[in-house]
């Protein structure tokens, strides 16, 4: 019999889905109706004194970030006044097993710094978090594991996770050149504008703290904004033809779903865009020679 205090993962799916996600979850979890579902919950609290930057630690960061992004989803017509409506039809679109693509946005925001606590390491006066994409979206496939969620829902998933760091890549580099700009659409594909707007509001989460930098961050969204509109203005990355999925990946080389996955679609996506691959019996040679490399990387045996 299920305890009055803790909330099922219907309940859970319900508060994705319902506008104001982030002060529900604050309630829940203050509640300790959180712990049982998720708790990597406590792990990501107790980071607070040992190295992170919000108060209460990464749970604040998360909740926030969270909030931040519904607050974009809500605003985008202020943000992004070129692309607003085909970024809000985007949103509403299903990502699968009854989540639109905004309430599996929400989920990514809540757990993807979750790793953090496990690849801290001290380099001199400063904490670094090397790996925490890779690990964190192996933590990700184990929560939407857990939360009953299809694999091709957990592919998206993780791999939102996986290149959440990416976008600061770009913001920092002198120039947002046409190859970066290819290279980073390959990778992500539909999943573009989700990434970049879980990146803006991963930044946004920091605008109330000390360290806040308010022209690193005006030019950060001014990047964003013009990523947007290059990936609005090129037809081919909504329209490539679809010769491969992640399921049929899983199927025939019997690997389980995560962030390698992702990589995998990415590959053929880059070699589909530059002519190498036409067909789904090219795309599996592809991978078959690329796969060892592959694995290897993502700790996959």
């Amino acid at each position: 019999m299920k305890k009055k205090n803790m909330v099922n993962k219907n309940e859970f799916f319900d508060m994705l889905c319902t506008p104001g996600t982030a002060d529900i979850l604050r309630v829940s979890e203050k509640a300790g109706a959180l712990t049982r579902l998720f708790p990597e919950i406590s792990v990501m609290k107790n980071s607070a004194k040992r190295f992170y930057f919000h108060p209460d630690g990464l749970w604040q960061h998360a909740v926030e970030t969270m909030e931040h992004l519904e607050h974009i989803a809500v605003s985008l017509k202020k943000i992004f006044p070129d692309n607003h409506a085909a970024i809000a039809l985007h949103l509403s679109e299903p990502a699968g097993d009854c989540l639109s693509r905004l309430s599996l946005l929400k989920l990514t925001a809540l757990f993807h710094d979750a790793a953090k606590p496990l690849c801290a390491r001290k380099s001199g006066k400063k904490m670094r978090f090397i790996g925490h994409e890779q690990e964190g979206a192996r933590i990700m496939g184990r929560i939407a594991k857990r939360l009953g969620l299809s694999k091709g829902v957990i592919d998206q998933a993780c791999l939102l996770v996986e290149q959440h760091m990416r976008p600061i890549s770009l913001t920092q580099a002198t120039a947002l050149t046409p190859r970066a700009t290819t290279r980073f659409f390959t990778a992500l594909g539909t999943a573009t504008p989700d990434l970049l707007l879980l990146a803006l509001a991963d930044w946004h989460s920091y605008k109330r703290l000390k360290t806040h930098n308010k022209g690193q961050l005006k030019k950060q969204e001014i990047v964003l904004r013009e990523l947007l509109r290059r990936f609005y203005s090129v037809p081919a990355v909504s329209s490539r033809k679809k010769i491969i999925d992640g399921s049929l990946v899983m199927k025939h080389f019997k690997l389980p779903s995560g962030p390698l996955i992702g990589a995998v679609l990415g590959l053929v996506a880059k070699a589909q865009d530059s002519g190498k691959v036409s067909t789904t019996q090219e795309a599996l040679a592809l991978i078959k020679s690329r796969l060892t490399l592959l694995k290897k990387r993502y700790k996959i045996k």
